[in-house]
């Protein structure tokens, strides 16, 4: 389960927690997959994965204070990109910019350095952004990316297909299906997870955050 990348694009960010103690991030946004080789005289060769798709990790940004636009159009770019290059990608000027000009755009508390080093730890401002390349090799946990590319599945097949949307419905339970609801809770995320953790979540919106969801309910 675990997987061998090259990150690049370091951010790091500082708030402060429901304690009232300062959280500190320090995590790269892409990932390019790495196969590992070792050689009968014991040395380690690396090459980008032909594989597995480089990938972006915004996760850990989900709960800060981001224009959440900015952040779409960051990640939509570097997929098509992606789509169209794989991993040469990285070779790109276009990246370059990416990571320089655009991942900065994520917040109006944020600058960028033009480093290719480890940045210092110690270096933190309270809700301020700080973007680097600090390209690093690491070995994280492989997360499942199948439900992206299930997703990708179902949205292209229904592009090209006359459905009967019931089912797909169902399982996003559609605010506009509400009506047919036979549970009583329209919206278990907003309900179970959102009010009763939303002061500790002042970035979600439950209106814009929240329209839609999977799973259902009972699958919790």
């Amino acid at each position: 389960n675990l997987e061998i990348v090259l990150s690049v694009g370091l951010i790091q960010f500082c708030k402060k927690n429901s304690n009232n103690n300062i959280s500190k991030t320090n995590q790269h946004l892409f990932h390019f997959p790495l196969n590992l080789y070792i050689s009968n005289n014991n040395e380690i060769k690396l090459s980008f994965s032909e594989i597995e798709n480089p990938y972006s990790d915004f996760f850990f940004l989900n709960n800060s204070p981001i224009e959440k636009e900015a952040l779409t159009n960051i990640l939509d770019t570097f997929e098509a990109k992606i789509i169209d290059l794989g991993f040469e990608y990285i070779y790109e000027n276009d990246f370059e910019v990416l990571i320089s000009k655009f991942v900065q755009k994520i917040s109006d508390n944020s600058e960028f350095q033009n480093s290719v080093l480890k940045p210092n730890s110690d270096f933190y401002k309270e809700d301020f952004f700080k973007v680097t390349f600090s390209p690093a090799i690491n070995i994280k946990q492989k997360k499942p990316r199948f439900f992206e590319k299930l997703a990708d599945s179902i949205i292209e097949y229904n592009n090209t297909n006359e459905n009967n949307s019931e089912l797909l419905n169902l399982l996003l339970r559609n605010p506009e299906i509400s009506h047919t609801n036979s549970l009583p809770k329209s919206n278990y995320f907003i309900d179970e997870l959102y009010e009763k953790n939303k002061q500790n979540a002042p970035s979600l919106n439950a209106k814009e955050d929240f329209s839609v969801f999977f799973p259902l309910p009972y699958n919790k």
